[in-house]
């Protein structure tokens, strides 16, 4: 029920209405990765707003929405390659700061193979190795869709994302 479904943002913990301690509390981080903020902040969080209330519950943590098999299904249909047999797939995510890629990209990659057999999609990122740019430039495929794998349209997509003059360049 909505009046269940308390919303958020690492921002405003310590001033959202939280759900209450008295049963499981199943937080569903709306981050496309894991990462920092989807892993230990929004964590250390949530554990200090509920300890600021005096209550300690049961916090069960869900998968970030980048891991959902929701997410490529619905690409592949959007991308629907049997109008089109010449368009490749260039996934860009965010880049990270942790020691190696987190593991959504990746997975969003391999169930986009899946349901798109013999279309050609590649994984770069935004600053990160490796970037867009370098990736573009190495893909066969007569047209190439870009496709972020970001939540939001920040700055990445008004900035970074490679553009017709990169494609035409490569």
């Amino acid at each position: 029920a909505q009046a269940r479904v308390y919303r958020c943002h690492l921002g405003n913990l310590q001033t959202a209405p939280l759900p209450p301690a008295g049963a499981p509390v199943l937080v569903y981080p709306m981050f496309m990765l894991s990462g920092t903020s989807s892993g230990r902040k929004l964590v250390e969080g949530l554990q200090q707003a509920y300890r600021h209330a005096a209550k300690q519950p049961q916090l069960y943590f869900q998968p970030v929405l980048g891991a959902s098999p929701w997410l490529a299904e619905a690409a592949a249909r959007e991308i629907d390659p049997q109008t089109r047999s010449d368009v490749g797939v260039l996934v860009v995510a965010h880049d990270s700061t942790l020691p190696e890629p987190p593991p959504e990209p990746a997975l969003f990659c391999r169930r986009l193979r899946e349901l798109l057999p013999g279309t050609e999609i590649a994984l770069s990122y935004f600053n990160q190795a490796p970037e867009a740019r370098d990736v573009l430039r190495n893909m066969s495929a007569a047209h190439i869709l870009v496709l972020p794998f970001l939540l939001t349209e920040g700055v990445h997509t008004h900035r970074d994302l490679p553009t017709a003059e990169d494609a035409a360049a490569c």
